[in-house]
């Protein structure tokens, strides 16, 4: 399993599929406003510190799967064109979604989020799933209820 040390690939065009599959980031790693053409996948992947995804186009699809993130990670103004895979996915210290717009299949299934959960302006113009998943331990309905 590789360890990845501070990565930037800021403004990047990734043009097939990307596998960063079951790779651990040791430090700050930054894919702002970059642009994958294929897949993105960071099934397994591990985040020791906040990853920056902001503005990130995801044009067919991005797997974060059991993805675990040790830091707020940062998804705003990230768009995801066709299936969007956050199952099973850990979220311990925040994220934000603000501004993100996902146009296909979103699956949060199982998905954990805990301190700060940023969806201002997320737009889901496609399906999603968020069943069983938790938001500081209480189930995602109960969350956006209490948070209007």
């Amino acid at each position: 399993m590789p360890i990845l040390r501070k990565i930037v690939f800021e403004n990047c065009t990734f043009k097939a599929q990307s596998a960063f599959k079951y790779s651990k980031f040791a430090k700050n790693v930054s894919f702002n406003n970059s642009r994958f053409r294929e897949e993105a996948l960071f099934k397994y992947s591990h985040f020791a510190t906040p990853p920056d995804f902001e503005g990130v186009k995801f044009e067919e699809g991005a797997n974060f799967k059991y993805a675990s993130f040790k830091d707020k990670v940062n998804f705003s103004d990230a768009s995801f064109d066709k299936r969007a895979d956050f199952k099973y996915t850990q979220f311990p210290s925040g994220t934000s979604f603000r501004n993100a717009a996902f146009s296909g299949f979103a699956d949060f299934k199982y998905a954990q989020f805990s301190g700060e959960v940023e969806l201002n302006g997320v737009a889901f113009s496609g399906n999603e799933d968020f069943k069983y998943t938790k938001v500081n331990g209480k189930s995602f309905s109960t969350y956006l209820l209490n948070n209007k």
